[in-house]
Formats: structure tokens, C-alpha cells, sequence
């Protein structure tokens, strides 16, 4: 088809490519960042007071992993709080220190994948030298930083529980609060996930 006039031709051919080079700016400008969430690993999270339970900024923080012998070291923030993310799995000794304050350690604290292990440390005023050491409670942890339904499933387990056609989609049924249908809670089966090695299944 030839255009009677190129120029106008011409000018709406740019005009509209110029909207479009528009429309992908604005898009990528007003698009919030989603931070990329490791479901096969789990995190340690917590605040650190004293005695009268102010909170104890700068205090420093050291999380031993019992599997690879490795410590990763961080610091309390303005607040007290700290997270500890992406962990493996399995046993951690957690250390707190901080001048004028005893030595805080909770040992065998166990993380599991894809569930935020609260440990709130109080610290007490004393010598550096003094430690005082907690080991993990054997109750289960109320679940205060999210409302999430589940528990972890160990291979042992996967192999003992009593399974129809050895299908691991149906352990899940096999969890508190799940009923026959898939609803966790009461909630709508539709509106449940449960994932796999860490994976959404």
C-alpha cells in the first residue's frame, strides 16, 4: 500500500516507537524487585537483649555449622535483631558475644529446610570469660515469624510410613492439620502447596 504522504508515514511509525520504548521504561522502573527465596535451605533469626530486655545492638554473632565445621560471623543490628539465611539443613552451635556481657551459646539447634528457627539470646552482664550455654528444648518451637502448616519428612521416614504405590505426593496428607482432601487448616485444597528436595511440587 503506498502512503500518500511518507512524512506522516514516517512520523507515525516513530511516534509509535517511541510509545512503546516508553511503555518499556516505565515498566521496568515501576517494577519491584523480588528478592529469590531458596526453598531447599532454611534461616535463623532472633534479637539480642540484656537482662532487662533492651536490646543489645553491635553484639557479635557466630553460627557453627556441625556438618561442614564452618562459622559464619554477623552482627546484631541497631535493634538487636539479626537473620541468618540460606542454611543447610542439619545442627548449629550459635554464639553471642559482646563486651561487658557473659558469653551466650545455644548448642544443637536444629534448622530444617524452607523454616525460620527463631533463637532470641539474653545476654548477661558478666566477664567475657563466663559463658553460658543453652542446648536446643526438645518442644516443638512456636512458629512466630510466619502461619505456615508443615513439618519435615526424613528419607527413614519416606520409607517406613505406610505409603499406597510408594507415591511421595501423599505424605503430605500425613501432616497436622491436613485433611483427606488436601486442606490444610480449612483452607481450599487449591490454595495448599508442598514441595519436594526443596522444590515446589
Amino acid at each position: 500500500m503506498l502512503l500518500s504522504n511518507p512524512r506522516v508515514g514516517i512520523r507515525a511509525l516513530i511516534s509509535s516507537a517511541l510509545l512503546c520504548t516508553l511503555a518499556v521504561i516505565l515498566t521496568l522502573c515501576t517494577s519491584v524487585p523480588l528478592q529469590a527465596q531458596n526453598t531447599a535451605s532454611g534461616t535463623i533469626s532472633g534479637q539480642v537483649t540484656d537482662a532487662s530486655g533492651a536490646a543489645v545492638p553491635g553484639a557479635s554473632i557466630q553460627l557453627y555449622d556441625h556438618d561442614t565445621k564452618s562459622v559464619r560471623t554477623i552482627t546484631s543490628n541497631d535493634s538487636g535483631r539479626y537473620d541468618i539465611f540460606n542454611l543447610n539443613p542439619g545442627l548449629y552451635d550459635l554464639t553471642v558475644s559482646k563486651a561487658g556481657f557473659s558469653e551466650s551459646k545455644l548448642v544443637n539447634q536444629h534448622v530444617e529446610v524452607g523454616l525460620v528457627l527463631t533463637l532470641n539470646v539474653p545476654l548477661q552482664v558478666g566477664a567475657a570469660s563466663a559463658v553460658v550455654e543453652v542446648s536446643a528444648s526438645a518442644g516443638a518451637e512456636l512458629q512466630t515469624s510466619n502461619a505456615t502448616v508443615g513439618s519435615t519428612i526424613t528419607g527413614v521416614q519416606m520409607e517406613n510410613l505406610p505409603n499406597v504405590g510408594r507415591d511421595a505426593n501423599a505424605l503430605f496428607l500425613l501432616q497436622p492439620g491436613v485433611g483427606p482432601t488436601g486442606s490444610v487448616a480449612g483452607t481450599v485444597a487449591d490454595q495448599n502447596g508442598f514441595q519436594l528436595d526443596g522444590g515446589n511440587n
